[in-house]
């Protein structure tokens, strides 16, 4: 049994009846930033999920989720090569998946500079649960 299956099925014998299914989706590339100010105190740790751009060359922010668990820190599957996340989001859990993953320490917020480059509306975000 692998450890994702593993984990699944840890959060649902938790889940008390009241969880829904598990979200799924797959993005190009997560990344765990760890955003700092300029007198190098820790902003905020945040985990984006990137798609790549065809047209600009370069990955573009769909969504992020501020870092509250270190269970949300992407895990690699080495059967079958990607990265994932699980985590409860509200009522359900979100399993995300990525064959690329990075972790990064930066003086800047890369989701907030992506969003000036295009606003945040036009970006194709994750699934949202329904109610």
């Amino acid at each position: 049994m692998s450890y994702m299956t593993i984990l699944t099925l840890f959060f649902y014998s938790f889940a008390g009846g009241n969880a829904r299914p598990v979200l799924e989706e797959h993005v190009d590339l997560i990344e765990v930033n760890h955003h700092y100010d300029k007198h190098g105190w820790l902003v905020m740790d945040q985990v984006i999920f990137y798609q790549w751009c065809p047209l600009q060359s370069r990955y573009r922010v769909r969504d992020w989720r501020p870092l509250k668990s270190l269970t949300q820190v992407p895990v690699k599957d080495f059967r079958t090569g990607k990265y994932s996340t699980i985590w409860k989001d509200g009522r359900n859990y979100r399993r995300i998946t990525a064959k690329q993953y990075r972790e990064t320490w930066t003086a800047y917020d890369p989701e907030l500079i992506d969003s000036m480059k295009a606003p945040k509306q036009y970006r194709q975000t994750l699934t949202k649960p329904r109610k």
